[in-house]
């Protein structure tokens, strides 16, 4: 028998024998009974919805977000161009320790990015540097020139190219008030990396140096390309590399550190096994342009330790 909505007040009213109105009063009973059994079925379900979207919410309340990390003051600054260059306006992202009475002025690093331009790991990196009580900019090479990558264009702006920037972004390091003009260092992540080098190759660098006081005093880089022949870098300098690299191999390198001289101190080349490229980049694992990038916590520990270490050698007083 079907189920027919029907008031049973109505039932006095229908036209039906004695003996046959029993019959579909049981049948309208049974309607009612079986809909409200489906009526408590779906509370029942739609409590077990409630509940389990109440567990989910704790699950994900009770698991830490990672955040995204500070930019930094917004600033714009002038490359420092070669001899018959004409000089470019860049841009960064300018952060800076609380300042403390009496402590003067703190040293300060310039970040180089990587191929794919200014990211979050870039300002981790700074969040870093202005814990361990550096100031740090992050340079941004691409954005003024209306670039976004050069991962699959490298000639759209070599590492050698970027020589002016870094050299810009120093000069205005050392204009700022709380900045120690002679603790500025560099760091490099890659194509940034690569970058770093050129600028503070002895030879290529001289032509963006037109004082003697613009110049940095030690350079840390992370998987950059060796594509030296010989240099004679005017800082002491920290290479960081996977040895499972398969975009900038660390063999290069290694052939390379062989006969690198540095000022005031030495080329040192740490290699972590099986790190890939990117190992200090917090991300899930990903193909990028046909390249393997995985996060490495371990090496990554390890890499900042060394880093704080070697800056707080040649920076700190």
């Amino acid at each position: 028998m079907a189920c027919m909505q029907y008031p049973r007040t109505h039932l006095a009213r229908l036209s039906i024998p004695c003996a046959g109105r029993s019959s579909v009063l049981r049948g309208v009973r049974g309607c009612a009974e079986r809909g409200q059994r489906r009526h408590w079925r779906g509370l029942r379900a739609l409590a077990g919805l409630v509940l389990a979207g109440v567990a989910l919410g704790s699950l994900l309340a009770a698991t830490p977000a990672r955040a995204e990390p500070s930019r930094g003051e917004l600033v714009r600054f002038a490359t420092v161009p070669a001899p018959g260059e004409r000089p470019q306006t860049v841009r960064g992202w300018l952060s800076e320790p609380e300042q403390v009475p009496g402590r003067g002025r703190l040293p300060a690093i310039v970040l180089m990015h990587g191929c794919g331009g200014p990211k979050a790991p870039s300002h981790r990196w700074a969040a870093q540097l202005v814990a361990w009580g550096f100031g740090a900019l992050v340079l941004d090479s691409f954005g003024p020139r209306g670039i976004a990558q050069v991962c699959s264009a490298p000639q759209r702006l070599s590492a050698p190219q970027r020589t002016g920037d870094a050299y810009g972004a120093l000069h205005f390091l050392q204009s700022q008030r709380g900045i120690d003009p002679d603790r500025i260092g560099l760091m490099g992540w890659s194509h940034g990396g690569s970058a770093a080098l050129w600028a503070v190759d002895g030879d290529w660098s001289r032509a963006h140096q037109p004082y003697p006081w613009l110049r940095f005093r030690a350079t840390s880089v992370f998987y950059p390309g060796c594509g030296f022949r010989h240099a004679d870098f005017t800082t002491p300098v920290l290479m960081l590399m996977g040895a499972s690299d398969d975009w900038t191999p660390a063999n290069p390198c290694q052939r390379f550190v062989r006969t690198a001289h540095a000022s005031n101190g030495k080329v040192q080349l740490v290699i972590y096994p099986g790190a890939t490229h990117a190992f200090d980049a917090v991300r899930m694992t990903v193909l990028a342009y046909g390249h393997v990038l995985r996060y490495s916590p371990g090496a990554t520990l390890d890499a900042q330790a060394r880093v704080h270490q070697f800056l707080d050698k040649y920076l700190k007083r």
